[in-house]
């Protein structure tokens, strides 16, 4: 069985010219490529693990190339464009246990980005996944513990490698924040449009929003007609600033960053196209791992609200959802940093809860539109129209003048 494990389609080089401002000189070690530059303005070091076998040496090397002050406080993309790890010394276990703790110090200090071009497995998934945003390069690209030919021989099973690891399994089974790319050149244009927002977190000149705030009042065609949530990100993030940490539309819940009004946020966001926006437990694990994104990064979070709900559970899987639920409560209370959340129609039960619903404080301010329905369970019909204001932080609003009022909760927030 062939595992697509050798295929770099392009030179160690040729994807370090195409990353940096201007091509850095970069320092060979067998299977690992290391160098340092600037990106759009913005210092990183980078790291390329190519050739058919990982082996013992690359990993020290790396280890040594993490361990550099320097290092700690750069922002770090890694390339992962090798074959499987080989063990010539019978040190590797320890090294790739080490790298993946002195990786996740790394992302505690810097933002860390990862770029997957070949079948990884076992730990060498792992050192990817570590990243705050993964790229996954197709067609060969993906992520598992364990590989066909692992699988194929100990238990005589036969799994295809993209149901094992594919960008497809990650998204809806594991929450990891990933894009999946039709090539490696747009893996690296996501990681240059990602890394300066991760890097700075405010922008010195404000840009103006995408679209105009007259664009409001038609948004919601009636009380029970989905909308595009894109259009509302759109009118209320700086031009040309979103990027969606997910690139496909299966699921009721889409994230991503933007800048609003020049400072970086993170955005959650329902999309009531698709199961009148209900949330799942797919739905569910991509909130709790954006929301760690957030946490890690200090982004201030804008969360748009119009969900049903849960969406019922089976059986074998009602304790997942529950735990998971659990876990995103957990993690929106775990939130140092400001919250925006925005409830332009429908807030229901346990769903709204998972948006970040919660009582409006200094460092969470709500703004509900005129109209919009909040309740703890039932139907729309039973929803209650959303109450007057109960101090500065709880807004209402008329649609088209949403904008003005996020502009008044950010200057709050800065107060």
């Amino acid at each position: 069985m062939t595992t697509g494990h050798i295929h770099t389609p392009l030179a160690p080089e040729t994807l370090l010219a195409a990353l940096f401002d201007t091509p850095p000189e970069p320092r060979h070690c067998g299977g690992l490529t290391l160098a340092s530059g600037a990106l759009l303005g913005h210092p990183l070091d980078c790291f390329v693990l190519h050739g058919s076998d990982c082996t013992s040496t690359d990993h020290a090397t790396l280890l040594e190339f993490l361990a550099t002050p320097r290092t700690a406080a750069r922002p770090l993309m890694g390339i992962f464009a090798c074959g499987p790890a080989a063990d010539e010394d019978g040190h590797l276990l320890e090294r790739q246990a080490l790298l993946l703790q002195r990786l996740a110090a790394a992302r505690g200090q810097a933002p860390y980005l990862s770029i997957v071009l070949t079948q990884q497995t076992g730990t060498l998934a792992a050192l990817a996944a570590l990243a705050d945003l993964t790229l996954v390069a197709r067609p060969v690209g993906s992520l598992a513990l364990h590989g066909p030919n692992a699988m194929l021989e100990a238990r005589a099973l036969v799994f295809d490698a993209d149901a094992l690891g594919g960008p497809a399994a990650l998204r809806h089974q594991s929450g990891l924040a990933l894009r999946s790319c039709r090539s490696t050149l747009e893996a690296l244009r996501h990681a240059r449009l990602a890394l300066p927002l991760l890097s700075s977190l405010q922008s010195p000149v404000p840009a103006s929003a995408a679209q105009p705030a007259q664009a409001l009042a038609t948004l919601l065609p009636d009380t029970r007609g989905a909308f595009d949530c894109r259009e509302l990100v759109d009118t209320l993030t700086d031009a040309g600033s979103l990027l969606a940490w997910h690139d496909d539309d299966d699921l009721a819940v889409a994230t991503g960053i933007a800048r609003l009004r020049g400072r970086t946020f993170g955005i959650v966001s329902n999309r009531p196209q698709r199961h009148a926006g209900h949330l799942g437990l797919a739905e569910l694990r991509r909130i709790e791992r954006f929301l760690q994104l957030c946490r890690i990064r200090r982004l201030p979070v804008l969360s748009l609200i119009d969900t049903g709900g849960l969406l019922p559970a089976l059986p074998d899987t009602d304790a997942d959802l529950l735990a998971t639920w659990l876990r995103v409560l957990d993690a929106w209370q775990a939130l140092e940093t400001p919250r925006i959340s925005i409830v332009p129609r429908l807030a229901l039960g346990a769903g709204a809860l998972s948006m970040g619903l919660a009582p409006a404080t200094p460092r969470h301010i709500r703004i509900d539109w005129q109209g919009a329905g909040i309740q703890a369970g039932g139907t729309f019909a039973d929803a209650r129209p959303a109450a007057q204001p109960a101090g500065p932080y709880h807004l209402l609003t008329a649609p088209a003048d949403c904008p003005l009022a996020v502009q008044t909760a950010l200057d709050l927030l800065q107060a």
